[in-house]
């Protein structure tokens, strides 16, 4: 009888073991989860910042070639 009260036990302990470690699963896939989506917005983040970078580059040439031509025709 006490064998079977303690295989009983035992499988309520595995069956217990099984649920916390399925629940840390499913936390560990939605942390996982939101990780990828702060991933996504920091790289979305960091294309927007080099696109102006690109641009403000650009602006920043045109400049230089107007300070240029400006200096060629005052010489």
């Amino acid at each position: 009888m006490a064998i079977l009260i303690t295989l009983i036990v035992s499988i309520l302990i595995i069956f217990r073991m099984a649920l916390y470690i399925r629940s840390i699963q499913r936390l560990m896939k939605k942390k996982d989860e939101e990780f990828r989506i702060k991933e996504e917005g920091l790289l979305k983040h960091a294309a927007e910042q080099a696109q102006k970078i690109t641009v403000l580059k650009s602006l920043v040439d045109g400049q230089d070639k107007i300070l240029a031509m400006y200096r060629e025709q005052k010489k």
